[in-house]
Order: C-alpha cells, then sequence, then structure tokens
C-alpha cells in the first residue's frame, strides 16, 4: 500500500501526528530561513537581502518560532516570499551571496508558495497506533541468517 492510500484509509499515522503536521512544516521552513540568512556573505548583508529575516534573527531556537508563527500569516508569508525570491534571483547570478553552498533558497521558496495552498486533512481511524518498526543491527542479523558478521 502506498502512504496516500495509508492516509485515505487512517491508518498512517495518529491523530496527534496528522494534527501537528503544519505545525512541523513552518518550523522546518522558519529554521530553513534563519539558516539561510545565518550563512548570507557580508556581501549579501551589506546589499540587504532578507531584510525581514534579518529583523526576526537572533538566538535560535526563539527566532525560528518568532518566524514559524509569522509564517501562519497571509501577510508576512507575502514579505517571506517576496524578498527570498528577489534573493533567489540574485543568488542564482552571483553564488557568492551565500558563505556555504548547500543551502536551497529556491526549494524553502517553493515550501513557503506551498504553506498557501489550502491542505488535505486526513482523519486517523480512532484508537490507532501506527505498529513500531524493529531495529535489527547488522550483527543481530547475521547471527539470525547463520552467518558471520563479515561473511
Amino acid at each position: 500500500m502506498q502512504v496516500s492510500e495509508l492516509l485515505e484509509e487512517g491508518i498512517y499515522a495518529t491523530q496527534e501526528t496528522l494534527d501537528a503536521a503544519g505545525g512541523n512544516e513552518r518550523r522546518e521552513l522558519a529554521a530553513k530561513l534563519w539558516y539561510l540568512r545565518q550563512d548570507l556573505s557580508e556581501e549579501a548583508k551589506e546589499k540587504g537581502f532578507l531584510p525581514y529575516i534579518s529583523e526576526l534573527y537572533g538566538g535560535f531556537p526563539d527566532s525560528t518560532e518568532k518566524i514559524a508563527g509569522l509564517l501562519e500569516e497571509k501577510e508576512s508569508r507575502d514579505v517571506f516570499v517576496s524578498e527570498l525570491a528577489d534573493f533567489v534571483r540574485a543568488y542564482e547570478a552571483d553564488r557568492s551571496l551565500m558563505r556555504f553552498h548547500f543551502h536551497n533558497p529556491q526549494a524553502v521558496l517553493n515550501g513557503l508558495r506551498n504553506l498557501d495552498i489550502e491542505p488535505r486533512q486526513f482523519h486517523a481511524v480512532e484508537g490507532f497506533t501506527p505498529a513500531k518498526g524493529s531495529f535489527i543491527t547488522e550483527e543481530d542479523f547475521a547471527r539470525r541468517v547463520d552467518i558471520g558478521p563479515e561473511g
């Protein structure tokens, strides 16, 4: 069964987990915005990129909680989207605007834009508890299949 089918049938996650998904998404995006701002080059800071995020930038996780809260509001999201879109265009032309290049500003921008899409609502079957996965080490696996850990 695919995850989408499990969600539709209410047997993928608890209702508590499903209810927390939107907040988790906003917190993850807030952290990505925070890290993106942290890794701006001095040149990017001097040029004034990401001003709203810079205004909120401070200690972690306090700043990310503020940003996540603002991501709930359409007006604030629009400001984040606008300034990040400007930055993405500039960064595509000048990669020296970031000190490190493992960030994906375009993906963060897409994530922000996706927050405006009405989320699908899923409901867990009453009393549903996901099955607990078991963890097995390679050593345990080797013993169970009657081979040595090096064989």
